[in-house]
């Protein structure tokens, strides 16, 4: 609509997405090209590469701030840069040998998924990595298709040529990135911003939308992999009500709200919080404890997640007052060691005070 009308509310509308996108995920900031081509169109080029840069600048400053003071380093590493230590460590040769090492094995994992995905187990990262691919595919083949439309003079969608070499290009860095960077199980879940994008504009990329079959081949492709062969309980299933379940965390939050005293003095404290043990060894094996248990807490007290193994060897100099964590399990046995009363349990959490 900008391409043709040179509107400043679509201006203010992209600046804001992409603001927003930013915030959320840094590596959106990869789509700033979209901006610059709607600034050089009525500015010029120079005025328009002045604003982008600000723009980035604002947009950075905000985030660093927002990732400073409002948010907690995650559990485990999520980004990984041994490729990057290895052309300091082994020179330029070795650390191409590395990362074409890094890109082959992280493929390979990424077919894995994707088998999985349209196989019989469903997997949803595979899935979400078929559908990604696709993405790309097809922004390539559309951005090709557009140049030789516009050198024949044929007039194209409602898309223009920059926007889709910004989005296709993006696509690409983003993959590259999470083959070399990302844990993959989890870089599997940003590529639905990607694949939401595209579903999003390809129905604007053809003037007579009854012309447009990539849309709903992208349709289809996405009701099979994401409703037919969404079969895997812990990647698909929804949450519902179950009545046992419920009488359990009913009786739960009963115990909780008995045992549970807030501190209202010298907020925030250590005393209103609760530490949810990710994971406990209960006779031998690894369980994670029941984060939906945790719903039966009291309102006015914080949860801290925390790593089974941290807790393991920090118990005794921790600071909170409360621990949660499954019951049977070497953290459980541990508290009552300590003296900790046991002020709740239910068949997938126990609680312990300080």
């Amino acid at each position: 609509h900008h391409d043709r009308t040179g509107a400043r509310g679509d201006e203010i509308a992209v600046v804001i997405f992409l603001a927003v996108l930013t915030w959320m995920r840094p590596y959106f900031l990869i789509l700033f090209p979209i901006l610059w081509g709607m600034w050089r169109d009525r500015l010029g080029g120079k005025s328009a590469t002045v604003r982008c840069i600000g723009f980035v600048a604002v947009v950075a400053t905000i985030y660093l701030a927002i990732n400073r003071f409002f948010s907690a380093p995650y559990l485990t590493d999520l980004f990984y840069t041994d490729w990057i230590k290895a052309y300091v460590e082994q020179g330029l040769l070795g650390g191409l040998k590395y990362t074409g090492w890094k890109l082959a094995t992280s493929l390979g994992s990424i077919r894995e998924m994707i088998t999985q995905g349209i196989s019989g187990e469903g997997l949803a990262a595979g899935a979400l990595y078929l559908a990604f691919y696709l993405c790309i595919l097809y922004w390539i083949v559309m951005s090709i298709i557009s140049v030789i439309r516009r050198a024949q003079g044929i007039r194209g969608g409602a898309v223009p040529l920059s926007v889709q070499f910004t989005i296709g290009l993006a696509s690409v860095a983003f993959a590259v990135a999470d083959l070399l960077m990302y844990r993959l199980s989890e870089g599997s879940k940003h590529t639905m911003a990607f694949i939401v994008i595209t579903m999003i504009l390809m129905p604007l990329m053809h003037e007579n939308i009854l012309r447009n079959i990539s849309a709903y081949v992208a349709l289809i492709v996405c009701a099979y992999l994401f409703i037919f062969m969404a079969q895997i309980p812990y990647d698909y299933d929804l949450p519902y009500q179950e009545e046992e379940r419920v009488a359990d965390l009913t009786a739960l939050q009963e115990q909780l709200s008995d045992g549970m005293s807030e501190v209202t003095e010298n907020v925030p404290n250590y005393e209103n919080t609760i530490v949810w043990v990710l994971w406990d060894e209960v006779e031998g094996e690894t369980v994670a404890t029941d984060f939906g248990a945790f719903y039966a807490v009291p309102a006015g007290f914080g949860i801290n997640l925390c790593d089974g193994g941290y807790v393991d060897a920090q118990l005794e100099s921790m600071q909170s007052r409360y621990y949660g964590t499954s019951p049977g399990g070497e953290i459980a046995k541990r508290c009552e060691a300590l003296g900790y009363t046991k002020i709740a349990e239910s068949k997938s959490l126990v609680v312990y005070r300080k």
